[in-house]
């Protein structure tokens, strides 16, 4: 399965282990200080794209994430298929 640069930057992120973590940390982890205004858009659309390139490829892993509660940052994971 090929990613992009940020795609894979985005997903060596992710906690391996099935603990969650927040758009919010996956930000401030990518972004740094100097992250662009539209940044939670941007890394949330990404996840949502390795979500389905895992699944069209039937990688043995999924990207899970929680609901979206208004402006609280969204929880991310990996889960074993």
């Amino acid at each position: 399965m090929k990613f992009s640069e940020l795609e894979q930057r985005l997903f060596d992120l992710l906690p391996k282990d099935g603990s969650r973590v927040t758009s919010r940390d996956l930000i401030e982890k990518y972004y740094g200080a100097e992250r662009p205004f539209n940044a939670r858009a941007i890394v949330i659309d990404r996840l949502k794209t390795i979500a389905a390139k895992a699944e069209h490829a039937n990688a043995p892993w999924r990207v899970c994430k929680g609901p979206r509660v208004g402006p609280h940052p969204m929880e991310f994971w990996l889960e074993q298929a």
